[in-house]
């Protein structure tokens, strides 16, 4: 069953509530205390009723896979106003990894409008990050089951009745995306003679990437046109954070994985989703953008 497409409006007051709650729970870990609340269950202001996972709760799923590891040296970057981290989570089990990426403003706005320091800015930016690298491991079949078993009744929050280690199924049914499971092809070569969608990004005559869209619109690949570091600023801090975690945050359903090769170049980035013509054009705009001002330095450095 496909979920219901909520307004902006009601997307917007759902994430900003678990990115709230997210925080308080990570200040209250730095004092040491004892969280135990693993799912979010609050009903928003029309009344409908949302559920999600908590920052705990994704740390108690990854310790029971007992396989996913973090890097120890992130990319923390000060930008002023803000930190920016950027890290890598491995799943070794299932030969897997994911980049996480995380914003966050050094003040705090209060409801008055006043702002104050916030002295836990960066501790807040590095365990976003590390959530959100290690979130995309889990596959959501375990999430949903987990939440499932919440609304039911059931309290008690034991991932290990959920999770299927690797060799007790077909490795296919992870959900988490491989290649060999995608639909959309990772090519930055024009298809003749398929449904598939494709937005050539060009800049004037200069070709720097692709967009491939699969007939349904429920996946999208954004392939660049050679080979682009994933810690390029115009990656790392516009086309992750600002492009496609913005598009999660406003999009129910839509989720997005980038692809590394190598030392750290991107590959590709793939979109799963109820996609729709305007994020279409708002991810070719973005990423035509971002892929020709980083191949415009990696030219003027070699």
């Amino acid at each position: 069953m496909s979920r219901p497409d909520p307004t902006s409006d009601e997307e917007k007051e759902k994430f900003e509530f678990m990115e709230r709650r997210d925080e308080e729970q990570i200040e209250k870990s730095i004092f040491g205390q004892y969280l135990d609340e693993c799912i979010y269950d609050f009903t928003t202001k029309d009344g409908r009723r949302v559920t999600g996972l908590s920052w705990v709760g994704v740390k108690e799923i990854a310790a029971k896979m007992g396989s996913i590891r973090v890097d120890e040296k992130p990319d923390i970057i000060d930008q002023g106003d803000s930190w920016f981290v950027m890290v890598k989570a491995e799943d070794r089990l299932r030969d897997s990894s994911r980049w996480g990426v995380s914003t966050q403003f050094k003040k705090l706005r209060h409801k008055d409008g006043s702002l104050t320091d916030d002295e836990f800015a960066i501790q807040k930016a590095m365990s976003k990050a590390q959530r959100n690298a290690i979130r995309q491991l889990i596959p959501e079949r375990w999430i949903q089951q987990l939440i499932d078993r919440f609304l039911q009744g059931d309290k008690k929050f034991e991932p290990e009745k959920v999770i299927e280690m690797k060799g007790e199924h077909d490795s296919k049914q992870v959900e988490i995306i491989q290649e060999s499971e995608m639909r959309v092809p990772i090519t930055k070569e024009p298809m003749e003679g398929t449904t598939l969608k494709q937005f050539p990004l060009n800049l004037g005559t200069v070709k720097v990437g692709m967009v491939n869209v699969v007939e349904d619109m429920t996946e999208a690949a954004i392939v660049p046109e050679s080979t682009i570091s994933a810690k390029d600023s115009t990656i790392a801090n516009f086309l992750v954070p600002r492009v496609l975690d913005a598009m999660v945050a406003k999009h129910a359903g839509v989720e997005y994985q980038v692809m590394i090769e190598g030392d750290n170049m991107l590959r590709a980035v793939v979109i799963r989703g109820p996609l729709n013509d305007q994020l279409i054009r708002d991810l070719v705009n973005a990423s035509r953008w971002a892929f020709s001002k980083a191949l415009e330095k990696k030219k003027l450095s070699a």
